[in-house]
């Protein structure tokens, strides 16, 4: 068997810098890690809410969108993939699954704030999970989030 030379950059390539495949395949690799940790943290947020501990559960919830927020959607059409894309675009495959990330998310949120009292930031978080789709859950959660703005806060905390 006869094994081929080490592969080296050429001058015009430079040295140490990935070629143009390679360098979109890291993109993407990193893309999906950032992915990744944002489910984990949405997760540990998901253990924290069952615990009860409400302000815990926000936290994991905020880091979620620390690691998908900077993230680009696909083009609605694979015919403008044709566009320059930059290395933090979610792949194709991958897009729904983040929105739904996305959402899935916001609404734990609202819940969280519906739990503590505080119906404002529910219903903003209701908004903001509205923004990426229908949700009757949203929609539900809105609107005793607005009952609970015109009593007292602390009725809402009870329920």
């Amino acid at each position: 068997a006869r094994l081929l030379p080490a592969w080296r950059p050429s001058a015009a390539e430079g040295r140490g810098r990935r070629t143009a495949p390679a360098a979109k395949m890291a993109a993407a690799a990193a893309v999906v890690e950032q992915i990744l940790v944002a489910e984990r943290h949405k997760a540990e947020g998901n253990r924290h809410f069952g615990e009860g501990s409400w302000k815990k559960a926000l936290g994991s919830y905020h880091k979620v969108f620390l690691y998908v927020n900077g993230l680009q959607m696909p083009p609605d059409r694979p015919s403008d993939s044709q566009a320059p894309s930059s290395g933090s675009q979610i792949p194709r495959e991958r897009a729904e699954e983040v929105r739904a990330l996305k959402k899935s998310t916001r609404l734990n949120m609202a819940a969280c704030y519906l739990k503590l009292g505080e119906p404002q930031k529910c219903i903003d978080a209701c908004t903001a999970a509205l923004e990426l789709g229908s949700s009757a859950k949203a929609h539900r959660r809105a609107i005793r989030s607005r009952r609970c703005n015109r009593s007292s806060e602390d009725s809402c905390r009870q329920s």
